[in-house]
């Protein structure tokens, strides 16, 4: 171990989670958290250090508000701007800041939990659900299409919690209450 951040209890102090869910990192080395039961999340550098939190209780785009609730998820868009996507997985929908993690860009609402997020190879934007993965367009925030629906069967799910990508654009699902992993063509 080199080092490690956060520690055994549980805080609402910057640099501090309580179940720290999810996590992705930029080019630069910064640390996207996704704390999921302080409900909020947290910009890190490449040493640990707190940069900034995402601001969730006030509203940037009209009639919406920014608040997290339970947030399992993030991910950066490296092929675009470098934004910061979130899986606002109780809010069932998806939010989009600007790089440096200062305003929100854009909110997604998604019919389902959002529990991983994705960019793959030709800049779409994939969301595991507990019973299927929603494919957006990065460009237009539209739904292209759904992939698999609820089942133990070859292409369903039940709890698709983790996401990959293959070098030759397979996604590879973790389909976690099925106990099994998926691997799909796009």
């Amino acid at each position: 171990v080199l080092y490690t951040i956060g520690g055994r209890s549980e805080s609402k102090a910057p640099g501090s989670f309580k179940n720290p869910f999810g996590i992705a990192c930029d080019n630069r080395g910064r640390m996207v958290v996704a704390d999921c039961y302080n409900n909020r999340i947290q910009i890190l550098d490449e040493k640990g250090c707190f940069i900034r939190m995402l601001e969730s209780n006030h509203a940037t785009l009209p009639d919406e508000t920014s608040s997290f609730h339970k947030p399992y998820h993030a991910c950066i868009d490296r092929n675009q701007h470098h934004q910061i996507l979130v899986a606002d997985t109780h809010s069932n929908r998806i939010q989009i800041w600007n790089g440096d993690g200062s305003e929100l860009i854009k909110m997604i609402s998604v019919s389902d939990n959002p529990r991983c997020l994705l960019i793959d190879h030709a800049s779409r934007l994939l969301s595991a659900t507990d019973f299927y993965i929603e494919v957006f367009d990065l460009t237009t925030y539209k739904q292209m299409k759904s992939i698999g629906c609820k089942g133990n069967g070859p292409g369903q799910f039940d709890g698709a919690s983790g996401m990959c990508l293959t070098d030759e654009n397979q996604l590879i699902v973790s389909d976690c209450y099925n106990h099994r992993i998926q691997i799909l063509a796009l």
